[in-house]
């Protein structure tokens, strides 16, 4: 996802979520990589940042779930 994306489904203001994102991606806990997003046929491709889970913050998240279980 991009943090727009996560911006709409949390819905949590893009700045606050681009700081957190940018603490975890320095604490090796996600990923990031840049690509091409299409939000529809009538506009543009847009250049946004990717991000997705470490298997590090996979395997945390997996212990979270079973800790709330």
């Amino acid at each position: 996802m991009y943090s727009t994306q996560i911006e709409k489904s949390l819905g949590i203001q893009r700045r606050a979520i681009a700081f957190h994102l940018n603490a975890l991606e320095k604490a090796g806990l996600v990923n990031s990589e840049f690509g091409l997003s299409k939000e529809d046929e009538r506009t543009r491709p847009l250049t946004v940042r990717y991000y997705k889970l470490t298997s590090k913050d996979k395997e945390i998240l997996r212990k979270l779930l079973d800790v709330i279980k």
